[in-house]
């Protein structure tokens, strides 16, 4: 889909001629073990409503169970744009992310994460070991002003992507 395909859907949903357009979402992983590698690569696409946030989106990886635990119950997890910019790190032992970026910002307007030109948001997870979650947020944060942005988002109660089983 081009990007006047995609702007016809677009005004057509706003028209109430179509359903809410969608794109397709791309999301990969590190491996936490050599167990794990077994099932790499940890790639998972599916496709998400246009209007999903930052934060739907990583709420859709933590409730999909696609982060690995660990048995040690503290793996840290860093929440990656597919240019490598560094959006929210997650921790086993954290209920929630701490966002490095805003969690309320849709996800098509992430310009190093969505291409609109193949309609295609790819995110990374990468795996940090058992690093403290606390100080592996202090170093990511921009030295020349970042901030940390809250919590503040509502999670979307809509329908959340089937997982395909593990294979056997």
């Amino acid at each position: 889909m081009d990007g006047h395909d995609f702007l016809a859907k677009v005004d057509r949903w706003f028209r109430g001629d179509a359903s809410p357009p969608r794109i397709r979402v791309s999301i990969t992983r590190h491996s936490v073990a050599m167990g794990d590698d077994t099932w790499a690569p940890h790639t998972w696409a599916f496709e998400i409503n246009t209007s999903t946030t930052l934060g739907e989106l990583a709420q859709i990886a933590i409730d999909g169970h696609y982060l690995a635990s660990i048995v040690s119950g503290r793996a840290s997890w860093v929440m990656q744009a597919a240019g490598g910019r560094a959006l929210a790190v997650l921790a086993q032992q954290w209920s929630v992310p701490r966002w490095l970026a805003d969690p309320a910002i849709v996800v098509i307007h992430i310009p190093d994460a969505y291409d609109a030109g193949r309609g295609q948001a790819d995110l990374h997870f990468d795996y940090r070991a058992q690093v403290d979650p606390a100080e592996l947020f202090r170093s990511l944060m921009d030295p020349q002003g970042g901030r940390e942005f809250g919590n503040v988002f509502a999670p979307s109660r809509r329908a959340q992507p089937h997982r395909p089983p593990k294979p056997s």
